[in-house]
């Protein structure tokens, strides 16, 4: 994927670059010098520094985002910079060899017109990103704005005709990955072999780790073992309005200054213990509000359930809670246990100490987020899960995935060992 840098930092880098180009009696000619060949392949002085100077542009703003500190024209950065593109040239020749050599790099109409399309769509989404970027407030005409954001898309490099470039070697670079690759393929006992090495570093990972499985399985994840005590919850959450959250912040740090202040060495302690006392009231002053203007909302919640609402079509009207209303948490409910680590505690305490499948609590208060009201929908099968076809073909995926990846690789790799090399890069610098 190309990779998105800011792009008044890349424009910078560029400028800063061009100030260092060394001037040469005859420039065409200096810039026809060969400075790669692979096999038959040859790679000129102009294109290996133009890609040098991309590179560098990009070591530039990434650094910069970070706020890290790199000279694009330091003799080590420089020097970095080629063997980078020089490693990546020589890849790209081989690729394009054995493309060419299976026929791979023919497109057909269809093909043209998909980049195309594809093309066409990157272009227009590095278009609006400038125009939001640089022409928020601009007051030009519309074709002026137009024709101003054009010139400005080419010169970060984002044109059309770029844009299908990158697209068709995207293409071309899945094919040849396909072709090299299409023999793999993961047996029934790889496949055995995996789902017994993953369950028994479950077992060892959350044999007797709670927690860690339910946090695990909150992520996303499915360890192939289970400890005991881990159920399964569903909550409609009614959150503070944003007004009263951001009064509760603020008196948190009224206590959080007042506490500061009484433990500074000498302090008023009568005065600061005082101020301490005031915010502290005031603190559970805002709570006392910020529960109170929700309290309507959760009792009509209440009331609804006990008319018989089903819950999942209330919870996704209803909760406020992002992990109740999309995924996989959504469809299965959060995995807690006893003492768990990474929840509110007054969730965990609450959605604990119902004890049948099927029960709902009351309004459960939590000073972090609003109203908890949780429903016991499930328990988690202790032991170690059964190998289903679900899951094998989920471990044959990740097993061919990553054999196609090294294959992938190693096969490059050697095409670049075997081929005829010839490496002038020093010419880069005369």
């Amino acid at each position: 994927m190309r990779k998105k840098v800011c792009l008044a930092l890349l424009l910078a880098a560029v400028m800063l670059l061009s100030g260092c180009s060394m001037i040469v009696k005859d420039e065409a000619v200096d810039a026809a010098t060969e400075i790669l060949k692979v096999n038959d392949t040859v790679y000129t002085k102009g294109e290996v520094k133009q890609m040098v100077d991309n590179q560098l542009s990009y070591m530039y703003s990434l650094y910069y985002q970070y706020g890290l500190s790199f000279d694009p024209t330091d003799k080590t950065n420089i020097t970095d910079a080629q063997d980078v593109v020089i490693e990546s040239l020589k890849q790209e020749a081989v690729k394009k060899q054995h493309l060419a050599a299976e026929g791979l790099d023919v497109l057909t109409e269809e093909d043209e017109a998909s980049l195309d399309e594809e093309a066409a769509e990157n272009h227009e989404y590095y278009k609006e990103l400038i125009k939001a970027y640089y022409f928020a407030d601009s007051e030009l005409p519309a074709e002026e704005l137009e024709a101003e954001v054009e010139k400005m898309t080419g010169e970060y490099g984002y044109d059309l005709e770029t844009m299908r470039l990158e697209a068709k070697e995207a293409l071309l670079e899945e094919r040849l990955n396909a072709f090299v690759t299409k023999d793999v393929v993961a047996t029934d006992e790889e496949i055995a072999a995996e789902f017994e090495k993953q369950l028994a570093d479950a077992q060892t990972t959350y044999g007797e780790d709670a927690s860690a499985f339910a946090n695990a399985m909150n992520d996303g994840d499915q360890p192939f073992f289970a400890p005991e005590g881990v159920r399964l919850v569903k909550q409609i959450l009614i959150k503070f309005t944003d007004e009263d959250d951001a009064a509760i912040t603020a008196a948190q740090d009224a206590v959080t200054d007042a506490q500061l202040a009484l433990n500074e060495e000498g302090a008023d302690q009568a005065a600061c213990e005082e101020k301490l006392a005031q915010a502290e009231a005031d603190l559970q002053a805002a709570y006392q509000t910020a529960f109170a203007n929700i309290d309507a909302a959760a009792d009509e919640v209440i009331a609804q359930l006990a008319e018989g609402a089903d819950w999942d079509e209330l919870m996704a009207e209803k909760t406020q809670d992002p992990g109740m209303q999309s995924g996989k948490t959504a469809e299965t409910g959060y995995a807690v246990c006893k003492d768990m680590s990474g929840f509110d505690t007054a969730f965990t305490d609450a959605a604990m100490a119902l004890e049948n499948v099927g029960d709902v609590t009351g309004k459960i208060a939590s000073e972090l987020y609003g109203y908890y009201i949780i429903r016991y929908v499930g328990d988690v099968t202790p032991g170690a899960v059964e190998m289903t076809d679900d899951i094998s073909a989920e471990i044959k995926t990740t097993l061919e995935d990553t054999a196609k990846s090294e294959l992938y690789s190693n096969t490059i790799e050697a095409w670049v060992s075997e081929a005829r090399i010839t490496d002038n890069r020093g010419a880069l610098n005369d």
